[in-house]
């Protein structure tokens, strides 16, 4: 094909908790949460007022994510346009395409 695509899933994330950022050649997504209850929630748990017995996968995507993935050398760094659906990151790169270069028989 002439583009890459790149999936991350964040179920629960909305757009406003996501960023996308192009950094140094590399694509930086990085996602938190707003704590709920403005804070008290996670104040009550780290105290340990709340029992956690249980550590589901959502316990894991409630810490900040904050990930670099490196574009390939084709990638067109201008053509990056990402979209969050249904917990799903999808990012669209397009391909530059290849240089021709001229072959000739002479040196000068």
């Amino acid at each position: 094909e002439g583009y890459y695509v790149i999936k991350v899933p964040l179920p629960g994330f909305t757009k406003e908790d996501v960023q996308v950022s192009l950094i140094n050649g590399n694509i930086n997504i990085t996602a938190s949460k707003l704590p709920k209850n403005g804070g008290e929630e996670q104040k009550n748990r780290e105290q340990g007022k709340i029992p956690c017995s249980f550590r589901g996968f959502m316990d894991f995507w409630e810490r900040p994510i904050n990930v670099d993935i490196p574009l390939p050398a084709d990638a067109n760094p201008e053509s990056i346009k990402s979209v969050l659906k249904n917990g799903l990151l999808k990012i669209k790169i397009d391909k530059k395409p290849p240089k021709k270069i001229d072959v000739t028989s002479d040196e000068s």
